[in-house]
C-alpha cells in the first residue's frame, strides 16, 4: 500500500512519532469508508490499533 502524506499529517508527524506507517495501513485495511468533513474527495480511516 502507498501511503501519501497530507500537509497537515507532515507538520503533526513530529508529535506522534508513536504512529507508524504500520499502523496507518492497517487502520485503513480494517476501518469502514468514512466520507471527510471537509474534504470531498478525502475518506478517513478509524481502527482501534490492539497493543503489541
Amino acid at each position: 500500500m502507498n501511503i501519501i502524506e497530507s500537509e497537515h499529517w507532515r507538520r503533526k508527524r513530529k508529535y506522534r512519532k508513536d504512529i507508524t506507517d504500520d499502523f496507518i495501513e492497517y487502520a485503513v485495511i480494517n476501518s469502514g469508508e468514512l466520507r471527510d468533513k471537509y474534504w470531498e474527495d478525502a475518506l478517513n480511516a478509524i481502527s482501534r490499533i490492539p497493543p503489541s
